[in-house]
């Protein structure tokens, strides 16, 4: 039991480091705290937790409050202290470039999709313009 009770005097320590950091910051341990602050105390750059939030891989839950993503005290301070492993937060450059990786396999599918459905209607335009050219000759015929 030595290395089980190891672990929580660890997770203890991280949950008081927490606590402190965010008693010095607001005086008081408030109920939610803004992403940018938790990228913060993370030690990575906000505008990577706002990447992933905006992708919907943000490990965590969040609220938004005037637009604002919001994180829980309480949920963060716990999954901070008990969390085995860090989850990888790609940079911003990276992230964005596996969106446009996808957006290259998205365009290839949907061009797949869309070819088919090119080659009808151009087949419909032309059936048209073949149907007005005839009508237009039967006309000129009865003049």
């Amino acid at each position: 039991m030595q290395n089980g009770k190891g672990k929580e005097e660890r997770a203890k320590e991280r949950e008081d480091y927490i606590r402190n950091i965010l008693l010095e910051r607001f005086k008081e341990i408030p109920l939610l705290i803004r992403a940018k602050t938790v990228a913060e105390i993370l030690g990575i750059p906000a505008s990577t937790i706002y990447e992933h939030i905006r992708r919907g891989k943000f490990f965590m839950s969040y609220r938004l409050i005037n637009e604002s993503p919001m994180v829980d005290v309480e949920e963060f301070i716990q999954w901070y202290a008990y969390v085995v492993e860090v989850p990888v937060l790609l940079p911003m450059e990276e992230a964005i470039e596996e969106d446009a990786q996808d957006l290259d396999e998205r365009r290839i599918l949907l061009d797949s999709r869309i070819d088919p459905i090119k080659k009808f209607f151009r087949k419909e335009v032309e059936r048209i313009k073949d149907e007005e050219t005839q009508a237009s000759r039967v006309r000129t015929r009865m003049r």
